[in-house]
């Protein structure tokens, strides 16, 4: 049976087109693919990339572990930081690409792709150490992409936080559309 993300009884409701993607149940499209093109290249659009796989690395030698699995320096990172990376084993091969996230020295969130998701939470957690605690915490979050050029302009209407303050591969808690604890 396919998974589902939190978001799947809305995109039913909606009446979206779902399909089997990576052993999800995903909504591949709701109009059309030029009506919804359209909206994105001109407005804005919401994607649900629930499907990615979020792993969690926590407590006092998490920025330890990081380091030792990702090719960027993640020594580099203060909290509120995301960086892009890869994950590659002990000969050089790419295992995956992937987003790090720092919340704190000791909590990182890394993004993983869908179709990868096990595979690389398998890798990680061959690697765990004392004091570097390794979670799956794939499917305990909805995660949604907003992007198009009106974009920021929608969401600064719906949140509590300046967006401006938020750079590139930066990331902040606070409230959108009334809902409290959402990393942006």
């Amino acid at each position: 049976m396919a998974q589902r993300t939190p978001l799947y009884e809305e995109h039913a409701r909606l009446g979206a087109k779902i399909v089997d993607f990576a052993g999800w149940e995903m909504p591949v499209q709701y109009t059309g693919v030029m009506d919804e093109h359209l909206a994105v290249r001109k407005s804005a659009g919401l994607f649900d990339v629930s499907h990615m796989g979020q792993i969690e690395i926590a407590g006092p030698e998490a920025g330890a572990l990081v380091q030792s699995l990702t090719t960027n320096d993640v020594t580099k990172m203060t909290d509120g930081r995301a960086q892009y990376s890869i994950f590659c084993n002990e000969r050089g091969t790419v295992i995956d690409d992937i987003i790090v996230y720092r919340f704190s020295a000791e909590r990182y969130i890394i993004v993983v792709n869908a179709s990868n998701a096990a595979k690389d939470f398998a890798w990680v957690k061959e690697h765990e150490r004392p004091g570097a605690k390794v979670s799956d915490l794939s499917g305990d979050f909805a995660l949604i992409a907003f992007q198009g050029p009106r974009a920021a302009e929608i969401l600064a209407s719906l949140t509590d936080v300046d967006l401006s303050s938020i750079g590139t591969y930066y990331h902040r808690r606070g409230t959108v559309a009334g809902k409290g604890d959402i990393i942006i």
